[in-house]
């Protein structure tokens, strides 16, 4: 799953946007239909019955979604058609990195995380007349629409229990007390998000305490003397394509490490459920330090 990573472009009701190029409602290009943002197609993991009547029921999961996006474009002229149709065909080229189609449906733009399949048009009579009627099937793997992409950051608090009376050398017990960060998934279905965790810190925990069970990924290094993530590194949890990634001197500064392998037996993935999810953050720290994590996620939804 990838996250929208840019907020939407600015949208009229009716409007929507891919890679740049706005159509629908005062814009050169007119919205004929748009197919595919209905339920996508339901993996079933149902299996008939050997030598019997009716089936076994499996688990049932949702597959990838297809879009298909009709478009009219009225220019002034033959050579603005071409121009226009360029414009369009650079914003929708070929990748293997899905981009927004962001769609204003109702007020709150929603994005489709997409790329094209096919791109077609016909060049007949009415191209010499500037009006071209342009087909784009898209293609997402991921079934959810997502809101805007928000980041929301906490840092650790003192650690709870140690000595308190006259004793002053280092005699601290216990570990860092939690902080919460609250997330409001808006969406009707789970959202997953990507944590960032900033050293210094030992052992990071974080749970989703709105969830039953409160589950936990806890991170530990099974090798480390001193602390599990270094000053000015960073640790980059994707919840979705469940990725652990160790950036020394922080993100952008080089490739990651990955370090799945330091995640401590018993932990779980977890989810950001619809409604307001609690994101608590401790580490095994007995000091306090200045360790933060930062949990990007955006709002999902199904129609």
């Amino acid at each position: 799953m990838t996250l929208p990573a840019t907020a939407p472009p600015p949208l009229l009701v009716g409007q929507g946007s891919i890679g740049g190029v706005t159509f629908g409602p005062g814009t050169s290009w007119g919205v004929v239909s748009i197919e595919g943002l209905s339920l996508p197609q339901v993996r079933s993991g149902d299996t008939d019955r050997s030598l019997d009547t009716g089936q076994l029921q499996g688990l049932n999961f949702l597959g990838g979604r297809d879009v298909t996006l009709t478009l009219d474009l009225v220019a002034t002229d033959a050579d603005a058609a071409l121009t226009a149709l360029t414009e369009l065909a650079t914003a929708t080229a070929v990748s293997s990195t899905e981009q927004p189609l962001w769609l204003n449906l109702t007020g709150t733009p929603l994005a489709v995380m997409c790329t094209v399949r096919k791109r077609a048009f016909p060049i007949d009579f009415k191209f010499t007349a500037a009006l071209v009627r342009v087909t784009l099937a898209l293609h997402a793997t991921d079934p959810r629409l997502y809101g805007a992409s928000s980041t929301g950051s906490v840092g650790l608090q003192l650690p709870s229990g140690g000595l308190i009376f006259p004793l002053t050398f280092p005699m601290v017990f216990g570990s860092a007390s939690p902080s919460t960060v609250t997330v409001d998934n808006t969406g009707n279905v789970e959202s997953r998000p990507v944590l960032t965790i900033t050293g210094p810190v030992t052992n990071p925990v974080v749970s989703n305490t709105s969830v039953a069970g409160a589950p936990a990924l806890t991170i530990s290094n099974p090798l480390q003397t001193g602390y599990t993530v270094l000053a000015g590194d960073q640790l980059v949890i994707d919840m979705d394509l469940r990725t652990v990634s160790y950036y020394a001197g922080g993100v952008g500064a080089g490739n990651p490490a990955d370090r799945r392998g330091w995640i401590a037996p018993g932990s779980s993935w977890w989810t950001l459920q619809p409604g307001v999810n609690d994101v608590e953050f401790s580490s095994g720290d007995t000091s306090l330090t200045s360790a933060t994590l930062a949990v990007t996620s955006a709002p999902a939804t199904i129609l």
